[in-house]
């Protein structure tokens, strides 16, 4: 039996081959999983509430460091989950 990650279950999402609610689910997942490789390393990833709006806000995540609240990668909300993750799996590896 072949374990189902939240990866699959996006890409799946983006093919349409899933209902709408196991999408948002799945997206809402990796959102929850990208916030948390953030928080390992002290920075803070923040989604825009507000979606694409003006030439500064491109709708999707941006990081902050913890203790400034500085934008460090994402300045303009262009990140999706999967750019804050493996961003933060290259500042572990860099810091390790």
């Amino acid at each position: 039996m072949s374990t189902v990650t939240v990866e699959d279950l996006v890409k799946q999402a983006s093919d349409h081959k899933l209902p709408y609610q196991q999408m948002h689910l799945a997206q809402k997942a990796l959102d929850s999983r990208a916030r948390r490789a953030a928080k390992k390393l002290g920075f803070i990833a923040h989604k825009s509430r507000s979606g694409i709006d003006g030439l500064n806000n491109h709708g999707g995540f941006t990081v902050l460091d913890g203790l400034t609240g500085f934008p460090v990668y994402g300045y303009y909300y262009e990140l999706d989950a999967q750019d804050v993750i493996e961003w933060c799996n290259e500042d572990e590896d860099d810091a390790a």
